[in-house]
Order: structure tokens, then C-alpha cells, then sequence
């Protein structure tokens, strides 16, 4: 179990060589990252070569991927054929009477109206506006994470931005996910700082912008829940009044009537769950995709409706379990702020039934914070809690990697869950080796 670490004053501008024996533990990443990259990049290759498959395929899902889109809205290819399609499904949303009537739309009414205002655009001037809103995003929150560090943490930066396949498949797809992480962890971050007493106005500003990105994912309060300890009561009461109020005045507003748009929420966070529309279980890395996956490998054929059944009705239960294991090893396995914060990301992808591929674009974000920590937070005393990080990043770094698609989709998700189980039965022996030495 982790130990009380010596605090190490921090400098200026930490260099490469000097800043705190944690660097070990962070070449070690890097080493691994940038070899399991240049391997990948070479299998990818191969493919194209040899196999006469298309790159594009290997690493998403297609040039020409038409989107389903709601009744009487009509999809267009943005660049070339390529159409991304989880764009164009709330841009013709906003398009039509009614956004909440009979179609698949998750986002609730504060959060929506970004699509709103979007939709005053033609498609291509609108998309274009959102991409480079979701790239300046990536870099003020990198620059956010990284302000004042060493050239090692600059490094990982880079090299993770040149490895992050979910980064690729999250614009590739056109998902809000990358905007929405990112402003959650920059505003996250800012309210830990603002005080409501002498800086109201940012502090607002910042209260109001996680209330617009809880709207837009609103599991995301999963991490608000599970972080409270880094924020003050009245903060945590701030964000939830502010959404629950800027919400329902946009539903009164812009989306009448009331009782259409809350059923047709209704009914979306219904499929989210895999209530209606079985096969929406597949093609994400939830847990519930990991299972549906391994019994597909054992049988060798496609689950009946049965076992999907069960599988919907088990989602909550199996997202309630990973969200025990996380809280489990932030109390008992993991001592600094940032790790605890970088593994409560991962909710992000494993606790959604129907996650996708893109929503792994948190790993990015988690190996910053990681990094961070392990320069700015001390040195890490116990040996237990230094191998148990490493195994962290490693994990985090296998998401990151440019698998081939078919293999990221069934495979990688669940070594993640692997490296999670191995650091909860490690930190078990290391414990019971601990107080079998102390009876004797």
C-alpha cells in the first residue's frame, strides 16, 4: 500500500535530468510507446503492402461512411466521400421541427443549442468551425497540463499526439467527445483554482462551461461524483444547480413541446443502455462489448437474443462493478491526486453500453495528468504504488497505440481491464507478504 512521500520543492524550469527519480518510471513509458508505435506503424504497412488493404480502414472505419440520419434529413460528404457521420446526425437534428421527436439524440437542451447555433451555417462551414474548436481545445488543455514542465513532459506531449489513435478516430468520426474531455478537464481544473469570493466571474464562467459539457455527456457527472474530495461543497452544488436550471429553461424555450422532448430523452438514454436496439451493443469498448466479444471467440458464433437480453438488462450492474474497482483503487492503491483522477477518466469508455472507439480519446488526456503528477507531486516512496503507476501508463498506453481497428475494437480494451485485475491481486500479495513479515 502506498506511503506518505517526501514532498520535493518544485523549481522554475525543471530540465530532463532533474526532476525527481519518477523520470525512471516515465522513459520507461516512453520507451515502450514510441517502440510499440514504430512496431504498429510497420504491421499497418504490411497490410497496405502485402495485403492490399486500405489504410484508412485499418486505422477507422471507412472513407465513405454515410451516416443514419433522422426522417427527411438527407446526409452530404464533407471532404472527398467522407461524410463524419456522428457530426452530421445532431447538425441535421438541429436541422429539423423537432429534435427530441423520433430519432436518436442523447444531448440534452443546453448542450443541443451549440448545434443549433451550428446548424445556421452550411454544413461544411459549420463542420470546419467545430473541428478547429476541438483542436484549439486539445491544445490549450495540453498547454494547461503541461504549462511550466520539463522537457520530458513536453516530450510526452509530442509523442502522444504523433501515437493517439483515438484522437484520429474521434475526428475521423467528427465526435464531440474530443471537445467535450477537453473542456471538461480545463474547466475541472480552473474551478480548483478560482475562488468564488475574489474571482466570480471566471468562476462562473467556469461553472457554466462544465454545465454546458455536462449536457453534452452528462455521465460525465460520474467524474464529478467520484473527484468531489478536489473541489469545495459549494462548488459541487454550483455546477449540478446551474445544469438542472440552464437545462430545463432550454427545454422551456427552444424546445416545446416539453413532453415530446423528455420522452424522446427518454428513449435515447434507453438505447444508450442497450434497452432497445440490441445491436447496440456492438462495435464499442464497454465492458458489455468485452463480453459480447469473448462469447463470440469461446462459441464461435453471434450471442442470441437471449444472452443479449441478459446482457442489456446487466449493463447497470457491470458499469456499477468497473466504477467499484476504480473507486476501490483510488482509496487503497493509488496516492496522488492525478492518478486517482487519470484512472477515473476511464469510466469515460468502460461504463456506456454502446461506448465507441473514439471515446478513448481520455487516455490522452490521462497520461498527461499522469506525467504531471509524477513531476510536480513528489516522488513516489513506495515500490508497490511505482509499479502499479507504471502498469497505469503502460495500460493507459495500449489505447493509445495505432492498433489495426479490428484488433482495438476486441482485443486492446480488454488488456486494460487485465492491467487493472493484475495491479488489484499485485497490491493484494504485496500486502499479505507485508503483514506476514510483520507477525513473524
Amino acid at each position: 500500500m502506498p506511503k506518505n512521500r517526501k514532498q520535493i520543492k518544485p523549481k522554475d524550469k525543471p530540465s530532463f535530468s532533474d526532476v525527481t527519480r519518477n523520470d525512471e518510471l516515465i522513459r520507461k513509458y516512453l520507451q515502450f510507446t514510441l517502440l510499440g508505435f514504430i512496431f504498429l506503424i510497420g504491421i499497418a504497412i504490411a497490410k497496405y503492402l502485402y495485403m492490399h488493404q486500405d489504410l484508412y480502414g485499418i486505422w477507422s472505419f471507412r472513407s465513405n461512411d454515410p451516416p443514419w440520419m433522422p426522417p427527411g434529413v438527407v446526409a452530404s460528404p464533407i471532404l472527398g466521400e467522407h461524410f463524419f457521420g456522428d457530426f452530421q446526425l445532431p447538425y441535421g437534428l438541429a436541422k429539423t421541427e423537432h429534435a427530441y421527436g423520433n430519432s436518436y439524440n442523447p444531448t440534452l437542451p443546453l448542450g443541443f443549442l451549440f448545434f443549433e447555433v451550428l446548424a445556421i451555417f452550411p454544413l461544411r462551414i459549420s463542420f470546419t468551425l467545430f473541428l478547429c474548436l476541438s483542436l484549439f481545445s486539445l491544445g490549450v488543455t495540453t498547454r494547461k497540463i503541461s504549462v511550466g514542465q520539463s522537457e520530458i513532459s513536453k516530450l510526452v506531449s509530442l509523442v502522444l499526439v504523433l501515437t493517439s489513435l483515438p484522437i484520429f478516430i474521434a475526428i475521423d468520426r467528427g465526435a464531440l467527445i474530443l471537445l467535450t474531455l477537453n473542456l471538461f478537464v480545463v474547466s475541472w481544473l480552473n474551478l480548483q483554482k478560482y475562488e468564488y469570493e475574489t474571482q466570480k466571474q471566471k468562476y462562473w464562467l467556469n461553472v457554466i462551461l462544465l454545465s454546458i459539457v455536462l449536457s453534452w455527456k452528462p455521465y460525465l457527472l460520474l467524474l464529478v461524483i467520484l473527484n468531489l474530495k478536489n473541489l469545495k461543497i459549494r462548488t459541487i452544488y454550483n455546477i449540478l444547480g446551474a445544469t438542472f436550471t440552464l437545462n430545463l429553461i432550454s427545454l422551456l424555450v427552444f424546445f416545446q413541446p416539453i413532453s415530446d422532448s423528455i420522452h424522446g430523452i427518454f428513449n435515447s438514454y434507453r438505447l444508450q443502455l442497450g434497452s432497445q436496439g440490441l445491436e447496440w451493443l456492438y462495435g464499442g469498448v464497454s465492458i458489455n462489448k468485452m463480453i459480447l466479444a469473448g462469447h463470440y471467440y469461446l462459441n464461435g458464433r453471434v450471442p442470441d437474443t437471449h444472452f443479449l437480453n441478459t446482457m442489456s438488462k446487466l449493463s447497470l450492474l457491470v458499469g456499477t462493478l468497473y466504477i467499484f474497482v476504480v473507486v476501490f483503487l483510488n482509496r487503497f492503491v493509488f496516492s496522488q491526486k492525478s492518478t486517482r483522477f487519470a484512472l477515473s477518466l476511464s469510466i469515460c469508455s468502460f461504463v456506456v453500453p454502446v461506448s465507441m472507439a473514439y471515446t478513448l480519446v481520455w487516455t490522452f488526456l490521462a497520461i498527461l495528468v499522469l506525467i504531471n503528477g509524477l513531476i510536480n507531486e513528489g516522488e513516489l516512496i513506495s515500490s508497490c504504488e511505482k509499479n502499479s503507476t507504471l502498469i497505469l501508463l503502460i495500460g493507459t498506453s495500449l489505447l493509445t497505440l495505432p492498433w489495426p481497428t479490428e484488433y482495438y475494437l476486441t482485443i486492446i480494451p480488454g488488456l486494460w481491464i487485465f492491467c487493472l485485475i493484475f495491479i488489484l491481486i499485485f497490491n493484494a500479495y504485496k500486502y499479505l507478504e507485508i503483514r506476514t513479515l510483520r507477525r513473524k
